[in-house]
């Protein structure tokens, strides 16, 4: 019930909130554009190319803020996702983001439904633009269902995704060993896996969730309630679990050497049938954008809370007051 009430300020037909009827075929339309389980979307070397250009033009000498490098991930998202007319349409994301306040009350606020026509209008003149190199062209060849509402929700999505790529860059800056062994996976070959950024975009979602509470709804009877009990499974609970050795440290490898597969308690992507299906995109756009940035110099943190292997990392983290400085 929250969840419904609170997407349906920008997404009234996103599969997130479908009910039984609705939400298989917008599941499968889902999938095949977002391509989950797949390291690399078919279209990866245009948007490898999109970030690259992107990523140029921050700034490699001056300090880097979450306000220069939120303008520049917001042009990959809205290039790859649109295509490249649609690179500084900031309405259309200024738009979003003022529906997504909305839903932030969900059922206590009234629906703009003129901005939200407006928004929809808009988002759908890019998509029907189709322009190759970007998801529009896939969303084309594809069978679409109510496509404007689950593109909707993956430019929301990419919005958590951005934080999670500049917290990763913060951790990176702030463990030295770590980055020189992201630094060392980066050869210039695009488009690459990128298999220990990806553990570290990973990791960094481990510590700081950028979704902290899972809701579910039972569908029968359990020991909790009636069927149609709400759930909430607090994920910074289970990921800061003080019985695990890495709880309050950074340590990507967990990802990579199967301790992670093995506690099904760790869900940086949520779980189960409800699992981002754009879990392998967000991971690629991530670990692309910080090998581009990685790729000539390393970085140092210049403010913000201490991010320290010497010591726990803190149980939350601002991303809006980070300054990371180019070095090297």
């Amino acid at each position: 019930m929250e969840k419904r009430a609170a997407l349906s300020h920008f997404q009234p037909h996103g599969v997130l909130i479908s009910d039984a009827a609705g939400r298989p075929a917008r599941r499968a339309f889902t999938e095949a554009v977002l391509q989950p389980g797949r390291p690399l979307h078919e279209l990866a070397a245009p948007f490898a190319r999109v970030i690259a250009e992107e990523a140029a033009g921050l700034p490699s000498a001056a300090t880097l803020d979450w306000d220069t490098f939120n303008v520049t991930w917001w042009r990959v998202v809205r290039r790859v996702v649109l295509g490249s007319a649609a690179r500084d349409d900031t309405t259309l994301t200024d738009q979003l983001e003022r529906l997504r306040l909305d839903a932030n009350w969900a059922y206590a606020h009234p629906k703009r439904k003129q901005l939200r026509e407006e928004f929809r209008r808009r988002l759908t003149g890019h998509l029907d633009r189709a322009e190759p190199g970007s998801l529009a062209a896939v969303i084309a060849a594809t069978d679409a269902v109510d496509a404007p509402d689950q593109v909707a929700h993956w430019l929301f999505a990419f919005d958590a995704a951005g934080m999670a790529t500049y917290r990763t860059l913060a951790l990176l800056a702030s463990h030295p060993a770590e980055q020189d062994r992201a630094r060392s996976e980066i050869d210039g070959t695009e488009p690459a896996q990128l298999s220990y950024l990806r553990a570290c975009v990973l990791e960094s979602v481990r510590l700081w969730p950028t979704t902290p509470m899972i809701l579910r709804e039972t569908t029968e009877e359990t020991a909790w309630g009636p069927a149609g009990t709400t759930v909430l499974i607090f994920t910074p609970f289970f990921h800061r679990d003080p019985g695990l050795p890495y709880a309050d440290r950074f340590e990507p490898d967990l990802w990579l050497d199967g301790r992670a597969a093995e506690n099904p308690a760790l869900v940086p992507f949520s779980a189960g049938p409800a699992i981002c299906p754009g879990r392998d995109l967000v991971q690629f756009c991530a670990s692309t954008m910080l090998a581009a940035l990685l790729r000539d110099h390393g970085y140092e943190q210049a403010s913000g809370p201490v991010l320290s292997p010497e010591r726990p990392l803190p149980a939350t983290l601002d991303n809006f007051h980070l300054k990371l400085k180019p070095v090297g």
